[in-house]
């Protein structure tokens, strides 16, 4: 059979921004380069998600309402979102409906930037298997990600001497493989998160200070630790994904081209970035600067936006707090700094508020939406 690729992804209207992004570094010749099929997924989206989608000419699939309910049911969890825990079952609908049609998936989060061409990578499919591209630091060394699996040893449900029994990382926000291999491995997975001991974990512990449900990352790395089938799992070196969590942040730094990422130790550049958790502040500001130029505005206009939004690129030594607060101020600067470069651009200021808002809005739309 011909090798055909359909790449998927997954979420509700908090994602659509950060999808917008992510299937233009994927498709862009410049980034990812890839070259099949694309379909999203939700199990809810409102018609203004809906229309930006369709304004952007995104294949997209809402779900059924007895098919969400069903799903619900069956992955319950008071912390995550269904698309987050429930990811597995996404997988799954698309190999029961599409899995006839294409010979290889490709599944990739909404909040994940391509840095340069994935086609390297995706040919390392030489054959029939399961794929994840290796992480660039490993998370056991960090404090949540293990207090997840000590839980499960608590309870008796893992042995200690298991948790480091399957030492790589592995990111579940981006993998792929053939639809025969994929198959089994999410029908097991799926079994494995749903029947007991482990589907208690989809929730916080009764009495618990702490939400400590799992998600689909916290069960994928009990399961690589329980199932010894699949710890032949492929995993494609050298590390090409970084997840950027905790302290990787200080591990990275921007290149000349302002949104590039590059190691400060050795340089290197990974395809792949992923934006979770509390780095989501940064794709946004980050992601500007993929595609341009703006249109419909003066070239001085646009060269302020650019100085203005380069001093706002990832710092290497801030933490979440510091993160966020600085998303709340740069915020705030930007637009007041936009509707002073319109007014003077124009050679008056506009005292009409509605008039300003309009103008900041249409400004916003042309810069995000891109």
């Amino acid at each position: 059979m011909e090798t055909k690729w359909l790449a998927i992804s997954n979420g509700n209207d908090g994602q659509i921004r950060f999808l917008l992004r992510m299937y233009q570094t994927l498709f862009s010749s410049k980034y990812g380069a890839f070259t099949g099929d694309f379909l999203f997924l939700s199990d809810n989206l409102s018609p203004s998600s809906e229309k930006l989608l369709k304004r952007n000419k995104i294949p997209y699939t809402l779900l059924e309402s007895d098919i969400v309910e069903n799903w619900q049911a069956r992955f319950s969890s008071e912390k995550h979102a269904l698309g987050k825990v429930g990811k597995p079952l996404f997988l799954q609908y698309i190999i029961d409906n599409y899995g006839d049609d294409y010979s290889h998936l490709l599944y990739i989060d909404p909040d994940i930037l391509i840095q340069k061409s994935i086609t390297d990578l995706l040919s390392n499919v030489s054959e029939p298997g399961i794929y994840y591209s290796a992480q660039s630091h490993p998370t056991l060394q960090t404090r949540w990600p293990k207090m997840q699996l000590e839980r499960a040893i608590a309870h008796g449900d893992l042995e200690e001497s298991q948790l480091y029994i399957f030492p790589p990382e592995i990111n579940t926000g981006f993998l792929f493989g053939d639809i025969n291999s994929l198959t089994p491995f999410i029908n097991d997975l799926i079994s494995f998160m749903t029947t007991p001991p482990f589907d208690r974990y989809m929730n916080s512990d009764p009495g618990s200070e702490i939400k400590n449900a799992w998600h689909d990352q916290d069960y994928f790395r009990c399961f690589m630790r329980v199932n010894e089938n699949y710890r032949r799992i492929h995993i494609t070196e050298p590390a090409s994904i970084v997840h950027l969590c905790n302290n990787v942040y200080r591990q990275y730094q921007t290149t000349a081209q302002r949104h590039i990422l590059r190691g400060i130790d050795n340089g290197y550049i990974p395809p792949i970035v992923h934006y979770a958790g509390g780095a989501w502040v940064n794709f946004l500001k980050i992601s500007i600067f993929y595609f341009g130029p703006l249109t419909g505005f003066s070239p001085w206009l646009i060269n302020q936006v650019h100085f203005f939004t380069k001093r706002f690129t990832i710092s290497v030594k801030q933490t979440h707090k510091a993160c966020r607060r600085k998303a709340i101020k740069i915020h705030k600067a930007f637009f007041s700094f936009i509707r002073k470069a319109y007014t003077k651009q124009k050679g008056h200021y506009l005292r009409n508020k509605q008039r300003v808002y309009n103008i900041l809005r249409r400004i916003k739309r042309k810069i995000w939406n891109r």
